[in-house]
Order: C-alpha cells, then sequence, then structure tokens
C-alpha cells in the first residue's frame, strides 16, 4: 500500500511541475521583450560546486572582476548563475574561474542560458528545495 501511496505522490508532483513550467512559459509568451533582461541567455554564467555559505553578493564581487554584472541569482544550495552585460565577459568568466576556489572549493563554471535550467532553478526556490 505505501508503494501505491509513494508512486501517486510522485505522479502528483510531476503533474505539479508540469502544470508550473506551462505557467512559466506561457508568461514568456506574453512578454517576451521583457524576458530577455530577466531569463538567463548567452552572457550568463552557470556556476556549480559552490561551497556551503556562498552568498550572491560573494559570486558577485568575484565575477564583477571580469565586467559589470547585471544579476546574481543562487539555485538551490551550491549553484546558481552570473548575468554579465556583455557576452564576452562571461566567455572570459569562464575561462578565468572554471575550477578557482571560493570559500575553499572550486567552482565549476560554463556558459548558460538554458530554459531548463532556469526552470529548474524557480521551481526548486518555489519549492523550498
Amino acid at each position: 500500500m505505501e508503494d501505491r501511496f509513494q508512486e501517486w505522490d510522485a505522479a502528483g508532483q510531476d503533474r505539479r511541475r508540469q502544470e508550473f513550467t506551462a505557467q512559466v512559459l506561457r508568461s514568456f509568451v506574453v512578454s517576451a521583450a521583457e524576458m530577455e533582461d530577466a531569463m538567463p541567455g548567452s552572457n550568463v554564467v552557470v556556476v556549480s560546486n559552490l561551497a556551503d555559505g556562498v552568498s550572491a553578493e560573494m559570486l558577485e564581487g568575484t565575477f564583477a572582476q571580469i565586467g559589470s554584472v547585471r544579476e546574481v541569482f543562487l539555485c538551490g544550495s551550491n549553484w546558481g548563475w552570473v548575468a554579465f552585460e556583455q557576452v564576452g565577459d562571461a566567455v572570459d568568466a569562464v575561462m578565468k574561474f572554471s575550477g578557482v576556489e571560493l570559500a575553499g572549493q572550486g567552482m565549476v563554471c560554463r556558459l548558460g542560458g538554458l530554459v531548463e535550467e532556469w526552470l529548474e532553478c524557480e521551481w526548486n526556490s518555489r519549492n523550498n528545495q
């Protein structure tokens, strides 16, 4: 009986996640021009393997050494993204900071901008995961 409950709960979670994704994507269609500023794009560096306790301010201070940072967002406990004003700055940041330690742990940096990553981050932040 408990197995059936777990299956039902997982199915419900998947359904809620699909509804959330559809709702967010509909908002993209309605305000596509505005979302270019708010949504990750090719000027974004996805940073993972962050040490516990790394703050958005720490990330911004680190990545601002490269260029003008538009936005920093932490997603969950060990990853986030940094949006630069210029695409070239994002490329330079990946080259400079991949493997560099922040708060005692080597960061993994790559160019980002996938809608799926942004949705994952939003889903987790709204569901306290």
